[in-house]
């Protein structure tokens, strides 16, 4: 007869056995990639690139797989509301039920109570908040319009909508921020058009993302408001990631400021370029 002993310690090993093959399993799964290069589906020349590369470094966008960002699939309410509550550097929160939709243990959990509380995100009007739903084009710049006023940023910029034939199909919530969103250039038109109860695909996501991050900062990284000199005379400008942005100096000459975070740029004059980085 097999010992009592003898089964329990077949048991622990079988347990044993079992959580090192899961571990195993999921080891290769892990979905964060902090080089877009790690990723088939986005290459160098794609325009897209140096969004989700810049998404990917910070960790606010992670891939579906280690080499699968899948740039065409739509982002949803869920995923977005995470990517904020990761921009604001995962504050600790506790989960509470606040959506009969949002129940505690996904991944979206806490990051939409989070979200809720702090103001940025809201449910519809039949209570729920549709986490798997994919987000539109005026919901996610809403949600980062509220999020901008949060953060107390100047959120005065507004363009003109009329300039767009479908500026008319802008639903009333969405309008300011949609107005703002245009005006900073975090949303530039699709085909000509604002498209704003349009899909949201993973490569727009990231682009919306990147320039919002860039041009409004982070809790705890400021917004890209630098103060350049050319010539001894100061000029200031906001500048986008990897963007050139021409501004008007004080005399009225031109000039072209690069800007990339934290990294050293100069300023390229019309006629000389500065080499004396004490001038930039």
């Amino acid at each position: 007869m097999i010992r009592k002993e003898a089964l329990d310690m077949k048991f622990k090993k079988l347990v044993i056995l079992l959580c090192a093959a899961m571990l195993a399993g999921t080891a290769g799964t892990s979905v964060q990639a902090k080089n877009a290069g790690d990723y088939k589906d986005v290459k160098p020349g794609d325009w897209f690139y140096p969004y989700v590369e810049d998404v990917s470094e910070a960790e606010y966008m992670t891939g579906k797989s280690t080499t699968v960002f899948a740039p065409l699939d739509n982002l949803t309410r869920a995923q977005l509301a995470t990517v904020i509550y990761r921009i604001h550097e995962k504050p600790d929160t506790a989960y509470e039920s606040r959506f009969p939709d949002v129940p505690n243990g996904t991944f979206y959990s806490v990051p939409v109570t989070w979200a809720n509380t702090y103001g940025v995100i809201t449910g519809y009007a039949n209570g729920k908040f549709g986490p798997d739903e994919d987000i539109t084009r005026e919901q996610l710049a809403t949600m980062l319009y509220r999020y901008a006023v949060k953060l107390g940023y100047d959120t005065s910029e507004s363009g003109d909508l009329s300039a767009f034939p479908d500026a008319g199909n802008v639903s009333d919530f969405a309008k300011e921020a949609m107005e703002w969103a245009n005006g900073a250039a975090i949303i530039t038109g699709d085909s000509g058009k604002l498209n704003p109860q349009g899909k949201v695909n993973r490569a727009v996501g990231a682009t919306m993302i990147s320039r919002f991050t860039n041009l409004v900062g982070t809790s705890s990284k400021p917004a890209h408001q630098h103060e350049w000199k050319a010539n001894y005379k100061t000029v200031t400008t906001k500048a986008a990631w990897d963007e050139t942005v021409t501004v008007k100096a004080a005399w009225s000459e031109q000039v072209l400021v690069k800007d990339a975070w934290s990294e050293q740029v100069c300023v390229k004059e019309a006629q000389t370029v500065t080499t004396d980085y004490s001038l930039c």
